[in-house]
C-alpha cells in the first residue's frame, strides 16, 4: 500500500506492518503504532539520505515493522563503500533519536513515560538492523565485504548461508525461551521474518546482472540511438576501478594496453560486469583477457 511519495520516492506500507499498526489500535494504543511508524520512517529517511549524497536515485521504500527495503535505481552493488555506509546510515538514525530524546528528557521538556518507549523501540530496530544477516543492514555490511574479496553472487550466497544458521539458531534459541516464558514471540516472529526475507534476497541476487543488463536494453530500445564510450586501460587495472568509469546513461568499451601501450585486447562492460558478479572487484583486467 503506498501512502505518500516524497522527493519522487514512492514509500508503501508492507501488510506485516500494517497488522502491526491495526493491533496497536484495536488494543487502544495509536500513539504507540504512530511512534513506531516514525522511528521506522526516519530509519529510512536515513538510508535515503545517504544514497542520495552518493549520487544514487532512489525509486521506493517498503516499510516493514523491523526496518524497510528500498529500491534503488542505481547499481549500488558495484559500490561497496557506498553500500555500506548507506547501509549503516538507518541504525546510525535510529541511535541519533535515542540520544536526542535521552537530552529532551534529561530537561523535562518532555515526559519519561513518553520517552521510554520511543528510545526503546529506536534501540530495537536500530541494534536489530546491526545483525549480520541479510536482508538487513548488518547484513549487508557483511555482503559487501565478502563480494570484495569473491564477488558479489558467491559473497551474497555465502552470506545468505550465515543467515539461514543464525536464524534456525536464534529461532530455536527464541522458542525454547518463549515456551519457558522467558521472552515475548516477538524474537520469534523476527527470526521467522529474517529467515524468509532471506530466501526472497537469494531468489533476487541471481536477477541482479539480469537487472543491469534488461536496464541497458531498456535505454537502447528507448533511445534508439547511446551514446558509446571507450577507454584505455591498463593491463594491470584492477576491475573496481574500471567500473567507476562505466556510465548508466551510455555503453562502454575498454581497450586494455600493456606499458608500451600495445593494444592487448578489448572489453566491454558487460564483461567487466560478469567478472565483478564471479571474481570480485580485485582482479585485473588482463586476467579477463585470458578467458576469452
Amino acid at each position: 500500500m503506498i501512502i505518500c511519495k516524497l522527493w519522487g520516492i514512492r514509500f508503501k506500507l508492507n501488510w506485516l506492518f500494517l497488522v502491526v499498526l491495526l493491533l496497536f489500535a484495536l488494543v487502544g494504543d495509536l500513539a504507540r503504532a504512530l511512534t513506531a511508524f516514525s522511528a521506522v520512517f526516519l530509519h529510512e529517511l536515513g538510508h535515503v539520505f545517504v544514497a542520495v549524497l552518493y549520487g544514487m536515485k532512489v525509486k521506493e521504500i517498503e516499510l516493514l515493522p523491523f526496518g524497510g527495503v528500498a529500491v534503488f535505481e542505481g547499481f549500488l552493488e558495484t559500490q561497496y563503500r557506498a553500500e555500506r555506509c548507506v547501509a549503516f546510515a538507518g541504525p546510525a538514525v535510529n541511535l541519533g533519536l535515542v540520544i536526542v530524546t535521552a537530552l529532551l528528557t534529561r530537561y523535562q521538556l518532555i515526559s519519561l513515560k513518553d520517552a521510554l518507549f520511543f528510545i526503546t523501540f529506536n534501540l530495537h530496530i536500530g541494534i536489530f538492523n546491526l545483525t549480520p544477516a541479510l536482508p538487513l543492514d548488518g547484513g549487508r555490511v557483511l555482503r559487501s565485504y565478502l563480494a570484495e574479496q569473491m564477488g558479489y553472487l558467491h559473497g551474497t550466497h555465502l552470506a545468505l548461508r550465515l543467515t539461514k544458521i543464525f536464524t534456525i539458531l536464534a529461532g530455536s534459541l527464541a522458542f525454547v525461551s518463549w515456551l519457558l516464558g522467558k521472552v515475548s514471540p516477538i524474537s520469534l516472529i523476527a527470526a521467522f521474518f529474517v529467515y524468509f526475507a532471506a530466501i526472497k534476497e537469494e531468489e533476487q541476487s541471481v536477477f541482479v546482472l539480469m537487472k543491469y543488463l534488461a536496464r541497458k536494453k531498456a535505454l537502447l530500445e528507448e533511445a534508439q540511438v547511446v551514446k558509446s564510450d571507450e577507454y584505455l586501460v591498463m593491463s594491470d587495472t584492477m576491475v573496481v576501478q574500471v567500473l567507476k568509469a562505466v556510465n548508466p546513461r551510455s555503453y562502454t568499451h575498454f581497450l586494455i594496453c600493456d606499458k608500451d601501450y600495445q593494444i592487448l585486447g578489448k572489453l566491454s562492460e558487460i564483461e567487466i560486469m560478469d567478472a565483478f558478479f564471479e571474481k570480485g572487484i580485485n582482479v585485473p583486467v588482463r586476467e579477463l583477457l585470458s578467458l576469452k
